[in-house]
């Protein structure tokens, strides 16, 4: 069931920014998160330094700093 976990009852909400809603079924871990999240729910936000906001799963910016930033 998409948006919830728990093995077997489906009874907790997936929590986070996960991708589409989804999460793993067995412990509510993200496999892909939404843009500008990262984490294993998704729950962190990335640095408001990356460009386009956009980080991987490490929070390390994907796409560059925004100018006048580095790192």
């Amino acid at each position: 069931m998409m948006g919830r976990w728990g093995e077997g009852s489906c009874d907790m909400t997936c929590v986070g920014h996960c991708k589409s809603g989804r999460c793993n079924r067995a412990d509510g871990t993200c496999a892909v998160c939404k843009k500008g999240f990262w984490g294993e729910s998704c729950e962190l936000p990335c640095s408001a330094n990356c460009a386009g906001g956009a980080c991987g799963a490490n929070g390390k910016c994907t796409k560059g700093c925004v100018d006048g930033t580095w790192g």
